[in-house]
């Protein structure tokens, strides 16, 4: 896990993960970019973008929408499954990236960048801050949610040893539903 120079990220070679120098990261694995006018570009994480692989569907917010921080925000498919996201901020939709639900290929990498999903004009910023990371605190929450996944995967396997290769893109794709559903709720559920 390391944290980029580049704020727009880019997808970090299959093993690493990123985050890009500025990016908040929330405990549900979606990050936020603020701009100079309180507005906050959001999106999924590196570690959730490259844990659920491909992404089939994407289920936008409606403009307009008004979210509280830890409401639904957005919903990712893949196959007849998804995976709910819920807002890292507390404000109004004001604008959505239907590029994502428009064109399959702009789904393929969903971390970072112009791959945002929303934009949320914040309205209580000073209050919750504070409860999303930023550079080596964001890198030490990966590391924890790394281990976390391991001994996920470990307990859905029965205990058996999971390999480093198991946490390589698409690890959630060969998860039965069962398990998907489970840890979609633990690792972006909150």
């Amino acid at each position: 896990v390391h944290v980029s120079g580049r704020a727009e990220g880019g997808r970090a070679p299959e093993g690493e993960f990123s985050i890009p120098g500025g990016a908040l990261i929330s405990s549900g694995h979606c990050w936020a970019s603020l701009a100079e006018d309180g507005t906050a570009r959001i999106g999924l994480d590196d570690f959730a973008g490259k844990l659920l692989g491909r992404v089939d569907t994407i289920q936008l917010p409606d403009v307009g929408k008004t979210v509280k921080a830890g409401d639904r925000l957005f919903s990712v498919g893949q196959n007849h499954r998804q995976a709910h996201f819920l807002a890292p901020l507390s404000g109004k939709v004001v604008k959505v990236n239907t590029a994502l639900r428009e064109d399959p290929e702009s789904r393929e990498n969903l971390s970072y960048g112009q791959n945002w999903v929303c934009v949320v004009e914040g309205e209580d910023l000073d209050a919750e801050l504070p409860d999303l990371k930023i550079g080596k605190s964001a890198v030490a929450f990966f590391q924890e949610e790394i281990d976390r996944f391991k001994a996920f995967l470990q307990k859905a396997r029965g205990g058996a040893e999971v390999e480093p290769t198991s946490l390589c893109i698409g690890a959630f794709q060969d998860l039965d539903d069962a398990q998907w559903e489970a840890a979609a709720k633990e690792f972006f559920g909150r």
